[in-house]
């Protein structure tokens, strides 16, 4: 009995850790779309959970000029789609800006993307409730219990070198503060993030938190 309640409440975390419960349609894979005139965003949500769409991931709750579709309960999935993307883009357009808006366990993708990229010119990335947050004076996030996910979820750190990174969380959102309880997260903060890429700017850079 000690055994599945530990089970149950690894997976409840994991759940939570990859972020947003919302409903899923399975959609085509997204693809690098045309030039933005200068400025191009890219937008990446958490988990995605119901009983018709499994745990595809739409991003569709977030608003930008590309949607990054995966099955969330495989990060690396998401990551590839992200590196895709992003690389396409850059050939494509390669004076545009690109903006990456990022949520949850996606901004958990954005991260590790950031970090394996920080050379990428021209680009910068606002990661909403981000796990893998590593700052004083919030702490970490909730990646730091996630040893176990293993790449690209687990850990903590702000290894982000010179590319421009915003990291935004709520003060009572256990995900990117794993310091507070769940009782945050239970009644909305990890939902009262805004997800239009338009609203943030295409420097910002640092930590906020409110």
């Amino acid at each position: 009995m000690v055994i599945m309640k530990k089970i149950k409440s690894m997976l409840f975390a994991a759940l939570a850790c990859v972020g947003l419960v919302v409903p899923a349609v399975i959609a085509a894979p997204a693809q690098a779309d045309g030039c933005g005139n200068g400025n191009w965003s890219v937008v990446i949500g958490g988990l995605a959970a119901s009983l018709d769409g499994g745990t595809w991931q739409t991003s569709s709750y977030l608003y930008g000029d590309e949607r990054i579709e995966y099955n969330s309960a495989n990060a690396i999935e998401g990551l590839d789609r992200l590196r895709f993307v992003m690389s396409v883009h850059r050939d494509v357009c390669p004076g545009d800006h690109i903006k990456i808006v990022a949520h949850s366990g996606g901004a958990g993708i954005a991260h590790q993307w950031i970090i394996e990229n920080s050379w990428f010119p021209n680009a910068n990335a606002i990661l909403l409730a981000d796990p893998k947050m590593h700052e004083w004076p919030g702490g970490d996030g909730f990646s730091r219990e996630l040893w176990w996910m293993g790449y690209p979820m687990a850990g903590n750190d702000d290894w982000f070198g010179d590319f421009p990174t915003l990291t935004v969380c709520n003060w009572n959102d256990h995900i990117c503060r794993a310091d507070s309880d769940w009782t945050g997260y239970l009644t909305g903060a990890h939902t009262v993030y805004i997800t239009d890429a338009d609203y943030y700017g295409d420097w910002e850079d640092g930590a906020f938190y409110f």
